[in-house]
């Protein structure tokens, strides 16, 4: 069977290149999914502890809170 590539290193890199690629990518997403997430567990925390409870809201309140908790 002819191997086109005959270098060994070079096969190592065909391999390893996919890989490295999927670490940037998920950095590039932890960069950019942290400062909103963070955001959002400042924002639920703070409106845990100073907002009124769920049943004293008024329903537009009350379908916003419930539609940010489940979409996140």
């Amino acid at each position: 069977m002819h191997d086109p590539i005959k270098n060994t290193s070079a096969k190592m890199a065909v391999i390893v290149e996919p890989i490295s690629l999927a670490f940037i990518t998920s950095t590039k997403m932890a960069i950019i999914i942290e400062p909103i997430s963070l955001a959002f567990i400042v924002y639920v925390g703070y409106d845990e502890f100073t907002g009124k409870s769920i049943g004293l809201r008024p329903v537009h309140d009350k379908a916003r809170l419930i539609f940010m908790d489940l979409f996140s």
